[in-house]
């Protein structure tokens, strides 16, 4: 409930520099700290205001650390150490108050506090013994009984609801630190402590019969043979940046065969980068489909034959771990695909941008082009790729918007997983396609004929005239106008049709848009 408010906020302290995971995670401690003195007080309110701002910051860390790609074992331990420290500290105040002033007896505030303390060992313990046994999901999913009369039917219904069997321990913080205090004061502090009390014995006892069912699983079965991946890269008269992602691809640390398939379009090939190094191959060939990007794409596709095909433009960089994560999620099932975050690199500045799970659906891709989640972010199934999906359109006008088609039919072939971190560098520079207006115009009627999704979806319609009307009046054709007003008319929210009017009226340049579009990660 709390990511709508998150997610953006986190986005942008992510931008500055000067805003870091640990320092985000101090301030919560912070707060924490001063929460549980006004606790142990009586000023109840601040304390429960000030807890809920904990929550919000301890919030961010992660989503902060995640955009900013790091990610590091000591952050999360510094992280789950002031976690602990406040929550504890919280409810040790809020429990000393009510004691101390005949609000609660000492048994239910010494209840509570060592339910507390058994809840934290059989978390603890039980994510211990699911990691030696392999289980990613920390045993979560073995709770279809406890042999406990009460809890049974409670657990059954869960389970046909796909539903957690008892809130998060976070909720019930939040609730009995933050909620109760602030709006309810001292009336509700025995209520506070009752619930508390109640949750953590009955979190522990979920916590004990995981464990005593992760013990009884055999040993975790030695791990299967990773794959081979096919890596196609399309070039074109880029001599120095080829040879950076070629190497980029290559140091991956993934123990599977990686073979690099470099398609040179409508250019002379380079022979010397080739390689037959066993375990990182690299094979030159040419563009033998259409000039261009698409068919460049499709070459490199087809000329492979390993069951994981991957993408990275000439002037991206992969960054390390890239590939073994996005393997592995495509190892556990489900979609036949799988993206990454991205760092976009423009003119001296680099700006961290991952996709949340909810931006890759058909409805919200139509939306919103998702730049976050970048061709040079995809591994794919091959079978899928051939199938279900297809390959890359080779009629698209100059292969403009090629990868934002191929998404959109992915997305609706199964969709995708996500590794939710910057693993691909992005360079932005000036040849950038992005100023090639002409084209633009040409791809968005194509698209617009091809796909029925846009004009089922008034923001999606509003969205491509938009983009229409802004290269319209980059162009300067009289038109750009007009097309503004159509936009306008079909989505009133729709921030380019009012950038298209103000370039068509010679008010600002469309290149000078561009430009703080791109400092800041986006496109117009």
């Amino acid at each position: 409930m709390i990511d709508p408010v998150t997610d953006p906020l986190a986005r942008g302290l992510a931008r500055h520099r000067a805003v870091t995971p640990n320092r985000v995670t101090a301030v919560a401690g912070v707060l924490g700290t001063a929460a549980a003195a006004c606790l142990a007080t009586g000023r109840l309110r601040t304390g429960g205001a000030l807890f809920l701002l904990r929550f919000l910051a301890d919030c961010l860390d992660g989503k902060i650390a995640r955009l900013q790609g790091t990610s590091s074992a000591r952050g999360a331990l510094f992280d789950v150490a002031t976690d602990v420290l406040c929550v504890s500290a919280a409810y040790a105040a809020l429990a000393g108050w009510a004691v101390a002033h005949d609000r609660a007896s000492p048994a239910l505030a010494v209840a509570m506090l060592g339910a507390l303390a058994c809840y934290g060992w059989s978390l603890a313990q039980r994510k211990h013994l699911a990691d030696a046994a392999g289980l990613g999901d920390g045993g979560s999913r073995l709770i279809d009984r406890t042999d406990l009369p009460l809890l049974d039917p409670w657990l059954r219904l869960c389970r046909r609801l796909d539903m957690s069997p008892v809130p998060w321990a976070v909720e019930c913080e939040t609730l009995v630190l933050g909620l109760l205090p602030l709006t309810g004061g001292p009336r509700f502090v025995v209520l506070g402590l009752g619930l508390g009390l109640a949750f953590y014995v009955v979190a522990t006892l979920v916590n004990l019969r995981r464990m005593w069912r992760i013990t009884a699983l055999p040993p975790p079965k030695e791990p299967l043979v990773l794959p081979d991946v096919d890596v196609v890269i399309a070039t074109h008269d880029r001599p120095v940046l080829v040879r950076e992602a070629i190497a980029a691809v290559r140091e991956q640390e993934y123990a599977g065969r990686v073979r690099t398939v470099l398609v040179f379009d409508r250019s002379e090939p380079d022979l010397t980068l080739a390689s037959d190094d066993p375990l990182r191959p690299v094979d030159v060939v040419t563009n033998v489909r259409s000039p261009g990007l698409a068919g460049a794409r499709n070459t490199g596709i087809l000329a492979g034959i390993a069951p994981l095909v991957a993408f990275c433009d000439d002037d991206d960089l992969w960054l390390p771990g890239k590939l073994d994560r996005q393997v592995r999620a495509l190892q556990s099932g489900g979609p036949p695909a799988c993206v990454t975050g991205i760092e976009i690199a423009y003119d001296g500045t680099t700006t961290p941008r991952v996709p949340a799970p909810a931006d890759l659906e058909l409805r919200h891709l139509v939306r919103h082009r998702v730049m976050e989640a970048h061709p040079s972010t995809v591994v794919v199934r091959r079978d899928a790729l051939l199938t279900r999906i297809g390959l890359v359109d080779e009629e698209i006008p100059g292969s403009y918007g090629e990868d934002f088609d191929w998404m959109i039919r992915a997305a609706g072939a199964g969709g995708f997983h996500l590794v939710a971190a910057p693993l691909v560098r992005v360079r932005w520079g000036g040849s950038q396609f992005s100023r090639q207006w002409a084209t633009i115009v040409d791809a968005i009627d194509y698209g617009l004929a091809k796909h029925a999704v846009f004009h089922d979806d008034r923001r999606a319609l509003a969205r491509l005239q938009g983009r229409k009307a802004f290269a319209l009046a980059a162009l300067g054709r009289r038109d750009a106008l007009r097309w503004a007003g159509r936009t306008a008319r079909t989505w009133p929210r729709e921030p380019r049709a009012y950038l298209a009017a103000a370039v068509a009226l010679h008010l600002v340049s469309a290149d000078r848009l561009l430009d703080l579009a791109h400092r800041r990660g986006h496109g117009i």
